[in-house]
């Protein structure tokens, strides 16, 4: 059952849900419609208010259930090595696009504790596409100073 169906069939509103799970309703139309799903502590306060009916599991989409995302978020299952629980992570289309276009594994970046391969990878491409132009700007501000510098700004 989803959380709307179970609200509409125990008549209770977004704003009562809201209020019993500290939250606010417009989170509530959220979680509904599928725009955002709920952390983990909310997740669990809905569970414990809805009597187990709803369950965080099938808030978070953990259990397989779940709706799927708006278009240009997707989700990729992965394994985490401390307790090898299979989760599933909203990440952006075009942060795997990225990861995909520089060979970085995704798993082994979030497992290394975030995606600063990602972000390394990238500025090198920026700056190996745009070496010529950062070349010339690097000697037009030695020769002339910055703009703020010509205009006695600083």
């Amino acid at each position: 059952m989803i959380l709307s169906e179970w609200r509409k069939r125990n008549r209770v509103t977004q704003a009562a849900l809201a209020a019993a799970c500290e939250t606010s309703a417009s989170y509530i139309s959220q979680i509904e419609t599928g725009v955002r799903r709920p952390g983990p502590a909310l997740a669990k306060r809905i569970e414990a208010f809805t009597r187990g009916q709803i369950s965080a599991a099938a808030l978070l989409g953990v259990d397989g259930t779940a709706e799927p995302l708006p278009s240009g978020v997707s989700e990729e299952r992965a394994q985490f090595a401390d307790d090898q629980t299979n989760v599933n992570l909203t990440i952006p289309a075009q942060v795997l696009q990225t990861a995909k276009r520089y060979g970085v594994d995704v798993e082994a970046a979030l497992l290394a504790g975030g995606l600063p391969e990602l972000k390394k990878r990238n500025r090198e491409a920026f700056m190996a596409a745009n070496a010529e132009a950062v070349e010339w700007l690097e000697n037009y501000v030695e020769e002339h100073g910055t703009l703020s510098q010509q205009f006695g700004m600083i």
